[in-house]
């Protein structure tokens, strides 16, 4: 009976551990750590599409605790990087979301959050989740990089309890990520439509405002087991969020709002609330959705509607438990497609206060600045093309008029701010936009990049790269059909074929000739998941070894770094004077370096060769440990 009462403790959120009672369960961790200890180097560096695993668990027992941190100059990147939860051996994800949403904030976006579920600090880095995720036999944790840059690091740390048993009759913890841009009109904007038995446990809900006004007039509504009228509903979007008048940032145990930037064009919001206290149980199925609609102005800022129906772009994550394993959900969508607009572009500025940029065809465009702030910046006008901007920015549903745009660096601490500067209609070729100081003459302004999105313009993703990454998911299909995509014309189509191979593991084991193959392709991050997918054969891929030594001067150092690591798993000799080449370049990258180091040791005593230069590394700090180690393996083999 005691046992049994300390395993729904283990399950409810809200029930501390009686710590005055014996704890029956065993407290065990996974994590990033290096197994060096006398490094501190603990970070994993995914590269562009690479999955690692956070954590394998081998049951009973409850997650209880997940924290993550990285350090990533890619815009966007916590929306990029993809999150998925199986439980006991299932091929279906229970949790599939960005890495942001499910910690609280959208649009790629880093935000502190204080709550009882989950809290993030250090600016939104610091990212901790409290949600009980019990399962029966295994629990595996997975993070893939959907983005286009390596990250300088990743951490994790995953909390969870090995029980002795759990009842029968356990919910399983899930998370859905859903997206639609626009909201389509006459529907509801749909955040979950699932079957099975079970309770809803929490929204974060994610608006990009695609014109002025207000967004939230919008009532939630709960069908409850087929029913045909809702069961449960709202009287508006920011009240079901528990604020009032909009959403204004603020944080609380059980519902806030991390994201509120005004009611104008463009203007990003992100808001969550965790029915932890209230879950709304369901029998046979739950249906949820928002209505879109709210206050709608004319282009001098007055009011048109109080309440009529808008085309804002909506994004979520629905959070439930249910019985078994949810199946039949809608598979989110990959990488960019997540980002606001779907096709985020990076532009690299230099010094001065002048921006140039180009689009290719006529369309129209968000404009997003990213600047530093500090004490010894200014606000700064913009004009775009020698004229002002302008825009309706106002921080509720009252009517305004337009007025300029401005750019505001001051700040009593160094840091960085991200600014939607407006949405504009551009014709073909090169545009400049010019910032002024206002406050003080030559004033400075730390532009940190431009990022041009055309509103709304979301590719279709091709149905070839949907299948093998569902053949990677579920390590089913034909081989000889996933061997065949590396060699498609779409570069992203060959890159699913790779990293689903990648995923197959020692069972891709015939695909090596095509993988050596793939490993010269004309993308890099096909290369480099082609890299990926030999350093997973284990030994029976050292055919590749040729292959894999060329590789080492690839161009792109996500290619040259897991080349590296493969080489030294399948521990081969024959790439020592290779990797010595490598070594001694003294423009080689800090992460090169450190696989290149790694390989040393992995390959032993027949990389004895290697001693001189590992001396040489040492003289690097962050090399000198691992440096050392390797030395070790080298001369002192076990």
């Amino acid at each position: 009976m005691l046992r049994s009462f300390v395993i729904l403790l283990c399950l409810c959120p809200l029930a501390a551990q009686d710590l005055t009672r014996p704890q029956t369960f065993e407290a065990r961790r996974t994590s990033s750590t290096n197994p060096d200890v006398r490094s501190n180097d603990d970070a994993k560096r995914p590269i562009p599409g690479e999955t690692i695993v956070l954590a394998d668990l081998t049951g009973p027992g409850v997650v209880t605790h997940i924290w993550i941190t990285g350090s990533n100059t890619e815009y966007g990147w916590p929306r990029l990087f993809r999150m998925r939860i199986f439980y006991d051996g299932n091929a279906t994800p229970s949790v599939d979301v960005p890495l942001g949403d499910f910690f609280g904030s959208g649009h790629g976006l880093e935000r502190n959050l204080n709550s009882q579920m989950v809290r993030v600090s250090s600016s939104g880095r610091s990212r901790n989740s409290y949600w009980q995720m019990p399962f029966h036999r295994r629990c595996r944790i997975t993070v893939t990089n959907e983005g286009t840059r390596r990250p300088n690091s990743f951490y994790y740390q995953v909390d969870w309890k090995k029980v002795a048993a759990l009842p029968a009759d356990t919910l399983y913890f899930h998370a859905l990520y859903q997206q639609a841009v626009p909201a389509q009109p006459g529907e509801l904007y749909q955040l979950l439509d699932v079957r099975g038995s079970g309770h809803y446990a929490g929204t974060v809900f994610s608006v990009v405002q695609t014109q002025p006004g207000w967004f939230g007039e919008g009532d939630e509504h709960f069908f409850v087991d087929g029913a045909g009228k809702a069961s449960l509903q709202g009287t508006g979007t920011e009240d079901y969020f528990g604020d009032a008048y909009a959403l204004h940032v603020s944080e609380g145990a059980y519902s806030g709002t991390t994201v509120a930037e005004g009611t104008g064009t463009g203007a990003r919001m992100t808001a969550y609330r965790w029915h932890v206290t209230d879950p709304i149980p369901f029998r046979r199925s739950l249906r949820f959705g928002f209505e879109h609609a709210g206050f709608v102005l004319n282009a001098d800022g007055g009011v048109k509607a109080t309440f009529d129906e808008r085309a804002d772009f909506f994004s979520s994550v629905a959070f439930w438990y249910q019985r078994g394993i949810a199946s039949g959900l809608p598979v989110p969508p990959y990488g960019t497609r997540r980002l606001p607009h779907g096709n985020a572009r990076s532009i690299s500025v230099g010094p001065g206060l002048d921006v140039l940029f180009s689009v290719d065809h006529e369309g129209r465009y968000e404009l997003l600045l990213r600047h530093a702030t500090g004490p010894a910046l200014s606000r700064y006008s913009v004009s775009l093309d020698d004229n002002e901007l302008t825009a309706i920015i106002g921080r509720d549903d009252e009517p305004e008029r337009p007025r300029p745009v401005l750019v505001d660096g001051h700040a009593p601490e160094a840091g960085q701010r991200e600014q939607v500067l407006a949405w504009v209609d551009l014709s073909p070729g090169t545009h400049r936009l010019r910032f002024r100081p206002t406050d003080i003459e030559n004033g400075k302004l730390g532009i940190n990049g431009l990022i041009v999105s055309e509103v709304g313009r979301i590719a279709p993703e091709p149905p070839d790269a949907l299948r093998y990454r569902r053949a990677g998911l579920e390590r089913t299909g034909s081989l000889a059909e996933l061997t065949h995509g590396l060699r498609h014309s779409d570069a992203e189509v060959r890159a699913a074929a790779a990293w689903a191979l990648g995923q197959w593991g020692k069972r891709a084991t015939e695909a090596l000739p095509a993988l050596s193959r793939a490993l010269e392709d004309s993308d890099a991050t096909v290369r480099g998941l082609a890299a990926v997918a030999l350093r997973e054969l284990g030994a029976s891929g050292g055919a590749a070894v040729p292959a894999l030594i060329r590789a080492l001067k690839d161009q792109d150092s996500n290619v040259r770094m897991i080349g590296a690591v493969t080489l030294g798993r399948w521990k081969a000799a024959s790439a020592v004077p290779a990797l010595i080449e490598v070594a001694s370049n003294p423009a080689e990258e800090l992460a090169v370096l450190r696989n290149v180091v790694a390989a040393f040791g992995e390959i032993g005593p027949s990389a004895k060769a290697a001693l001189p230069v590992l001396e040489a590394l040492k003289a690097n700090p962050r090399l000198r440990y691992p440096a050392s180690a390797a030395q070790t393996k080298i001369q002192s083999p076990r």
